[in-house]
């Protein structure tokens, strides 16, 4: 019996200790692309809620370049109702190069926000990126 108990417990131990980030909160990609479009509309509203909150999601990629820096965004687009949405995410470690812009990819990473101006942005941080193979 105390053998049973020991174990039970590092069993315990061990899951305790593993990254948060292996757990995923909301996967988008599991998702048909009109929900995962009205999920990311949503967040909006609820940003204090989804704070650190971990998405998986697949779409686009696309950049926008500005005076300052450049935005990388992973964009959902449902063609037959003409519906698109999007995120930045912040990648984890800076790849070699990025993907052209359009390519398919899956994103996931930490929600947050962050203030530039009177403005409030989502993103996701601590991201990783795959490139989809066709």
């Amino acid at each position: 019996m105390k053998k049973i108990v020991a174990i039970l417990l590092l069993a315990v131990l061990m899951l305790s200790f593993t990254s948060c980030s292996e757990t995923i909160d909301y996967d988008l990609s599991a998702m048909d692309k009109h929900e995962a479009i009205e999920f990311l509309n949503g967040v909006t509203g609820k940003t204090e809620e989804m704070e650190g909150k971990v998405i998986k999601i697949q779409g686009l990629f696309y950049e926008i370049k500005t005076v300052d820096r450049i935005y990388y965004s992973v964009m959902i687009v449902e063609e037959e109702h003409g519906h698109r949405n999007g995120i930045e995410f912040v990648l984890e470690e800076e790849p070699e190069s990025y993907p052209e812009v359009g390519t398919e990819i899956i994103v996931v990473g930490e929600f947050s926000t962050y203030k530039e101006g009177i403005n409030t942005f989502c993103q996701l941080s601590n991201a990783t990126m795959t490139i989809v193979e066709k």
